[in-house]
């Protein structure tokens, strides 16, 4: 007589069929849930992306120009100011005011003041783009810091940009408006901070103003004392 011992049912091929494709299930499963885990989590990376920049761009940007702020240009100045000492580099710091600014805002309304800004704001945006750093310094006065321009006067950089405003048009329903800007210029010296340097840009656009406005003017050199080139304000 001869006799036939059954393996165990675990020990059956069904049974280890069974369990491979179980486990190659569940290893599908676990693979779509990280799947999508992973999506999850780039969804969630990504809104806090958006989330962060739209909190940088309201600390960082004039709302109504979408410039630099006042605080934002003056920690640029800064660094550039730092960078012009270590390099031993030129530095220039422009101060823009738009002429009769409220003269605009007496005829046309203040939303006509403010598209002026806007597309002024634009113009110069696009135009230093790849020169410098563009901001509001606080109402129609704007300030531009301009690493490693070379001190000439005049400037043709400068001068360019002030005489192209006049040719500006801007969304608003009065064609025949135009406005013109008076500059005011200045160069970094060695030992000058910040309120040094936009003391003798506003001063230079005072000048400006005085003159005549529809101008740039610059920084006049006043005395040499100690071998440092000194300026009048």
């Amino acid at each position: 007589m001869t006799f036939e011992i059954s393996p165990p049912w675990w020990r059956t091929s069904t049974v280890r069929i069974a369990l491979a494709v179980a486990m190659a299930f569940a290893l599908a499963m676990l693979g779509l849930w990280r799947e999508r885990l992973m999506r999850s989590r780039q969804v969630d990376l990504r809104a806090k992306l958006r989330e962060h920049e739209a909190l940088l761009q309201r600390a960082t940007r004039d709302p109504l120009t979408g410039l630099w702020n006042r605080s934002a240009l003056l920690d640029l100045l800064h660094q550039e100011i730092g960078n012009a000492a270590s390099r031993v580099s030129p530095l220039a710091v422009v101060m823009i005011d738009v002429d009769h600014f409220k003269q605009v805002n007496d005829t046309y309304g203040h939303l006509a003041g403010d598209a002026v800004l806007r597309g002024l704001g634009t113009f110069l945006a696009r135009a230093v783009r790849s020169t410098g750093h563009i901001g509001r310094y606080g109402g129609e006065e704007l300030l531009l810091v301009m690493p490693g321009m070379p001190e000439i006067r005049p400037c043709s950089n400068v001068e360019t940009l002030q005489k192209a405003i006049s040719t500006l048009t801007f969304d608003i329903d009065a064609p025949n408006l135009r406005v013109t800007a008076s500059f005011g210029v200045c160069w970094w010296q060695p030992g000058d901070g910040a309120d040094q340097l936009i003391g003798r840009a506003d001063a230079a656009l005072y000048a400006a103003k005085q003159a005549g406005r529809n101008r740039v003017e610059y920084a006049r050199c006043a005395e040499i004392d100690a071998g440092r080139i000194r300026f009048e304000k």
